[in-house]
């Protein structure tokens, strides 16, 4: 279901920023990009991306919000994961969020399809449980108990369609609670605007087809969507 809870609010002006940028053209991405790589997270000349992505505890009061939300409990030992303390991030890029709920003392796993952040990650964050497994299968798969709560924050629309299903289904039965932020467009400009502007994305799909396939896969938890380039700031834009 829709939450309206807002973990992570919508951001006009980077709306804005990103719509200047594809009037001046579509973004050409290097194979490196494309593979989640340096110039995907850290280049500061991609047209795209996240043109350095580093830790400044931006997420902190959203991994508190969270845990309060969902019920889940410290774990002082973290060798020990129950239902009440575990946390899943799948697409958990360089770790920031996750590393949050670290210091709030939960039992992390993160996942994600980049090498070049896993390898991060297993260096920065040696206490959580790395993987750069590309659907999660693995994590989801040898973990038990389900998790507490499991996290996939703009990730969904970067996975193949024909993957999606078997996905969201295994992930619907291995966890307690959870939370989907899903990139989006509600009208044919918006999809179009998402399209062109980042290469990685392989699944552009408006809300009601997301809705559709979460419904199939038995994903009773929440999720919200983020319009990345929503048809009032770009209309907005061409009239200033």
């Amino acid at each position: 279901m829709t939450t309206g809870l807002n973990f992570f609010p919508s951001d006009p002006e980077g709306a804005r920023r990103r719509w200047e940028v594809l009037k001046r053209g579509t973004p050409e991405h290097t194979q490196d990009y494309r593979d989640f790589g340096y110039d995907y997270f850290d280049n500061p000349d991609s047209p795209a991306g996240y043109h350095g992505y580093h830790y400044d505890g931006r997420f902190g009061s959203i991994a508190q919000a969270m845990i309060e939300w969902y019920g889940l409990t410290k774990n002082t030992v973290r060798s020990s994961p129950t239902l009440q303390n575990t946390v899943l991030e799948i697409g958990c890029a360089k770790g920031h969020l996750l590393h949050e709920f670290y210091l709030r003392q939960m039992v992390c796993v993160g996942v994600d399809i980049s090498e070049y952040v896993s390898h991060m990650d297993e260096q920065k964050y040696p206490t959580f449980r790395m993987s750069a497994a590309q659907y999660a299968h693995a994590a989801v798969e040898n973990h038990d108990p389900v998790f507490g709560l499991t996290i996939a924050k703009e990730v969904l629309p970067h996975i193949w369609e024909q993957d999606l299903p078997d996905m969201m289904r295994r992930l619907a039965e291995k966890t307690a609670n959870g939370y989907l932020l899903i990139q989006t467009g509600r009208t044919r400009r918006e999809l179009d605007a998402m399209e062109r502007w980042d290469g990685t994305h392989k699944t552009i799909k408006p809300p009601e087809w997301w809705e559709d396939l979460l419904a199939k896969a038995g994903w009773t938890h929440d999720y919200d969507f983020k319009i990345l380039f929503p048809e009032e700031v770009m209309d907005a834009t061409e009239v200033g």
